[in-house]
């Protein structure tokens, strides 16, 4: 059974020249912006006219291949990242970040309405990622 070593040690011994937790950061972020656009595909996509999702999918297969491209990206990047930090920081860290991007996209790409439980909710996601990261 392998043991995991905290991310501290397992990134000071890569090299880098970022502290461990912006280095965690970062992917996050990478991983967070990716999923985010394709999610604004799909959105876009299922926005679009049409008479139904065979329809759909066949006027816009570029668009959905795109998306589906990314998801496979995430995937295999994240697998590679799981290698050097720790699901318990990184996991949070990323998905938390993409509720906030995908939040801020609807918004501001589809008109989507924002509110003070909404604005409460980020809030919260913000606070539990930070308390669960460290």
């Amino acid at each position: 059974m392998a043991t995991v070593v905290p991310v501290e040690t397992r990134v000071e011994k890569k090299g880098g020249n970022l502290p461990p937790v912006a280095l965690v950061l970062l992917n996050a972020v990478f991983l967070a912006v990716l999923l985010t656009a394709s999610h604004g595909i799909m959105k876009w996509i299922s926005s679009s006219a049409h008479d139904g999702i065979a329809r759909a999918v066949l006027h816009h297969w570029l668009a959905l291949s795109v998306a589906l491209g990314i998801y496979v990206f995430i995937f295999a990047y994240y697998l590679f990242a799981l290698r050097i930090f720790n699901l318990s920081v990184l996991y949070p860290m990323y998905t938390g970040l993409s509720v906030l991007l995908v939040f801020v996209l609807g918004v501001a790409f589809f008109g989507e309405p924002i509110g003070g439980l909404k604005i409460l909710g980020c809030i919260l996601v913000v606070l539990g990622v930070v308390f669960v990261a460290w």
